[in-house]
């Protein structure tokens, strides 16, 4: 069945080791949440804009009309989280404001502004580097990157190719660039 979470951000993650020294991830404030099984297509018939900006999916900043709520929605905000917690949160003030990121959490940039900066951010081929003790993150932060990029330029290519010749492609997976198997592969489950 699944869930979609719709305001995945740093605040409403946390985790705990289980008895064998494993990791596990939670999310918690499901206020926002809906069931998958919910979804027609694989989109939430609500279309609340919601989450929390530095972490939402550039798609639901750019539209001025709340998209249907994708489940990989969710999954890119994770990635946005990741970057916060490895690269940005615990790096100095110097770091912070020279960080492709930093836009992303001044309170006076727009939701235009921080999507137009995710945009550049993810067709830019670099990522923030790990900040003191995240460095064994790297190489999560660094496929997450490479995942939602590769994403980023083949949507704009697959939308040009619509446009043109009507021949659509899945917008739910951008054609199987974000799934949940890749997603979770990435962090070895």
């Amino acid at each position: 069945m699944g869930i979609i979470h719709r305001d995945v951000c740093v605040e409403n993650m946390m985790y705990y080791l289980d008895v064998e020294g494993n990791i596990i991830g939670v999310l918690e404030d499901y206020d926002s949440a809906t069931l998958r099984a919910e979804q027609h297509n694989g989109q939430a018939f609500l279309k609340q804009k919601t989450g929390t900006r530095p972490y939402m999916a550039k798609e639901l900043l750019e539209c001025a009309e709340p998209p249907a709520h994708l489940f990989r929605y969710d999954l890119e905000s994770i990635m946005y989280s990741f970057l916060d917690l490895a690269c940005y949160r615990h790096a100095s003030l110097e770091i912070q404001r020279a960080s492709p990121i930093h836009e992303w959490f001044d309170q006076e940039s727009s939701g235009k502004a921080i999507a137009n900066s995710k945009a550049q951010f993810l067709i830019t081929p670099t990522i923030p580097v790990t900040t003191q003790g995240m460095e064994e993150l790297t190489d999560v932060v660094s496929s997450l990157y490479d995942m939602f990029s590769a994403a980023h330029l083949y949507m704009g290519g697959a939308l040009l190719v619509q446009l043109r010749t009507g021949k659509k492609f899945d917008l739910v997976t951008i054609d199987g660039h974000v799934t949940l198997d890749a997603f979770a592969a990435i962090f070895g489950t």
